[in-house]
């Protein structure tokens, strides 16, 4: 495989209580830069995703080199522990690094301050709005710094403030790693993007934009 090459699928299939969902895919997902997935609901946008994460196995195809990458996943609703916001991405640091709890603590005041969500730190989640909760959920998913980050429609329950903060940030982190976005809203992020497939019933296609 190239070495340019983070995840190599080929001729991917996937199917759900026998109904076809994805059909025949061949995709690589390199090293850098932001690539956008985009097609309507019940296209097969978020099953790709599952699917090169390590979430689903295809039904038939082939993934290649998946075991050996750090990989980070923003998922469509926030799913955040039950605990302050500080607790949460503890948890996330403590489940892979040998920090401190100083240290830890440093490094998640660094990346709360960076999104302007510092004075959260010690909140509840559950008392924080959707917009808040999805940009936690985004904090926690980068933390690691993953070579590879998923993002399913990262933008949702976002104001326009906090979408420029996620873009300008996605843009600059896949300088370096590699940033695999679905949405159904192309016109809004393509201009990050450095390449652009569509999905249409279960069948993928790359856009020239």
């Amino acid at each position: 495989m190239d070495k340019n090459i983070l995840i190599q699928l080929k001729n991917v299939d996937f199917s759900y209580d026998d109904q076809s969902v994805l059909r025949n895919i061949s995709f690589d997902v390199d090293k850098k830069g932001v690539t956008l997935i985009y097609g309507e609901n019940g296209s097969g946008k978020t099953s790709i995703l599952k699917i090169i994460s390590g979430l689903l196995c295809p039904s038939k195809g082939t993934i290649s080199n998946l075991s050996k990458i750090n990989i980070g996943f923003i998922f469509q609703k926030s799913i955040l522990l039950r605990r302050t916001v500080k607790e949460n991405l503890l948890h996330t640091l403590h489940a892979k690094n040998k920090l401190t709890y100083s240290e830890s603590v440093e490094v998640i005041r660094k990346v709360l301050t960076k999104f302007n969500l510092i004075d959260l730190i010690d909140k509840h989640v559950m008392k924080l709005s959707g917009g808040q909760q999805q940009m936690i959920s985004f904090c926690r998913s980068i933390i690691l710094e993953p070579e590879l980050l998923i993002c399913d429609e990262p933008n949702n329950n976002l104001d326009d403030a906090n979408k420029k903060l996620l873009y300008d940030f996605l843009e600059e982190y896949s300088k370096f790693n590699k940033v695999l976005i679905v949405s159904q809203d192309k016109d809004e992020i393509s201009n990050i993007c450095s390449s652009i497939y569509n999905i249409k019933d279960g069948a993928l296609s790359e856009v020239n934009y």
